[in-house]
């Protein structure tokens, strides 16, 4: 086992546990990398313990590498041990969800993961000329691009569940979308760059005539209002808090309690429980 990785474990592991324990060579090498990278002596403690675990039970040298299904039925048996020094008390789905995290890192590592086969998003050909139509002919940021490109790519996911061509896309359809209801409803802000990243992507596809043209200019965008984040004003149960703490017996704080200010008497008159005063 390489010599920085002996020193970390001399006089608080067992250290046969790792050295009779199967590729012991390959979880050297993830170990001492770590070490490299200036990972905290703890950390890379539990993260060899817990490869420790995972090597026991799956080969890494099998044909077309190590699935995810693989990595979750070790993690499964591995939870059935009695809890090791390594495996601190952050509770079992913390502790299995580490196991999985450390397995699947070290795989990657070693190039023995198998990483699911992902199809490409729908339309993505079209979507990466937008984007090089975005960086090469209009110089924008990266982060306006990015933006661009997520929230065009959002659309063409939707759309495409509705099993009908590009071609016969329409503003109806952008606005279906825009309404959609969501886990976490979207501001007017948000809708607003959303509306200006579709704006950009229909502009283009008219011009290659990948739909109708002029669909851009229809999007219609929400009115931001410049003040519309600042508070109305306090309510009513904090004037009265406000009015509490103003004492009683000297002359000032009878005068303060008048509030002789024309504008604030004119709103506070508007408050239920206190009558005008002429």
């Amino acid at each position: 086992m390489n010599q920085c990785v002996q020193d970390v474990f001399s006089g608080r592991m067992n250290t046969p546990y790792y050295l009779d324990s199967p590729f012991v060579d390959e979880r050297a090498r993830y170990l001492a990398q770590m070490l490299e990278r200036g990972w905290a002596r703890e950390t890379v403690i539990g993260t060899a313990g817990r490869l420790v675990g995972f090597a026991r039970r799956v080969d890494i040298t099998a044909a077309g590498g190590v699935t995810a299904a693989q990595i979750e039925a070790a993690a499964d048996e591995w939870m059935k041990e009695p809890r090791h020094y390594f495996r601190q008390l952050i509770g079992p789905h913390k502790s299995r969800k580490r196991f999985v995290n450390v397995a699947t890192s070290w795989l990657r590592f070693l190039g023995r993961l198998r990483e699911p086969d992902c199809a490409p998003p729908p339309h993505a050909d079209l979507v990466a000329e937008f984007t090089r139509f975005l960086d090469q002919e209009r110089g924008q940021s990266p982060a306006t691009i990015k933006r661009r490109r997520g929230d065009a790519l959002g659309f063409l996911v939707w759309f495409d569940q509705q099993q009908r061509p590009l071609s016969e896309v329409s503003i109806l359809d952008v606005e279906r979308y825009l309404a959609l209801p969501r886990n976490r409803p979207w501001s007017r802000v948000t809708v607003a760059g959303c509306v200006a990243s579709l704006r950009s992507f229909f502009r283009y596809a008219g011009t290659r005539k990948w739909c109708a043209p002029n669909i851009g200019e229809a999007i219609d965008a929400p009115r931001l209002y410049t003040l519309a984040g600042l508070p109305a004003g306090p309510s009513w149960i904090q004037v009265r808090q406000l009015f509490a703490g103003i004492g009683q017996e000297q002359h000032g704080d009878i005068r303060n309690r008048r509030h002789p200010y024309p504008v604030g008497r004119l709103w506070l008159s508007q408050q239920r429980d206190l009558p005008p005063q002429t």
